[in-house]
C-alpha cells in the first residue's frame, strides 16, 4: 500500500472506531475489533510518520504536512475532535491497544460530556496515557481583549 492509501485507511478506521464506540459498549466485540484495527493502521502508518500528528479545524484536518478537507470523511473527523476542544492529537510509538481503547471510549462521548469530564488533557492525565498527547483549543486569550 502507498502512503496515501495508508493515511486514508487510518482516517477511515479512526472514524469507524468512534462510531462503534458510540453505538456499543467497551466490552462489545465490534468495539474491540475496531480498536484492534485502529492499532494495526497506526502501526502501518508509523512506517511513514513518527509521530502521527493530526491538527483540527471545524472543517479540515492537518496531517502529513497538508490540509485534508472537502471530503465528508475528513470533515467528519475534524468536527469530531474540534467540537471536543481538541486542536491537535499525537500518537507516538508504543501506543497500546489499551490506550487506544481508553482514548476511543472517552472521546466518543458527546462534546458536552467530554468538557464536563475536564477536557482532553484531564481525561488522559487521569489514566496516564503517555503515547497519546493532545493540544486543547484555548479561546481564553481571545476573551481577554477589549471590544
Amino acid at each position: 500500500m502507498s502512503k496515501e492509501e495508508i493515511l486514508k485507511d487510518f482516517l477511515n478506521t479512526l472514524k469507524i472506531s468512534f462510531k462503534n464506540a458510540s453505538m456499543y459498549g467497551t466490552g462489545h466485540p465490534a468495539f474491540s475489533e475496531s480498536v484492534n484495527k485502529l492499532k494495526e493502521r497506526i502501526d502501518a502508518l508509523f512506517e511513514f510518520l513518527i509521530p502521527i500528528s493530526l491538527g483540527f479545524t471545524s472543517r479540515s484536518l492537518f496531517l502529513d504536512e497538508r490540509f485534508w478537507e472537502k471530503t465528508q470523511l475528513f470533515v467528519e473527523i475534524a468536527r469530531t475532535f474540534h467540537f471536543r476542544k481538541m486542536k491537535k492529537i499525537e500518537f507516538n510509538e508504543g501506543v497500546s491497544i489499551d490506550e487506544l481503547g481508553y482514548f476511543i471510549s472517552r472521546f466518543s462521548a458527546s462534546p458536552k460530556d467530554v468538557i464536563k469530564m475536564g477536557g482532553p488533557n484531564k481525561i488522559l492525565d487521569k489514566e496516564k496515557i503517555p503515547h497519546i498527547l493532545f493540544e486543547e483549543l484555548d479561546y481564553s486569550e481571545l476573551l481577554k481583549g477589549t471590544g
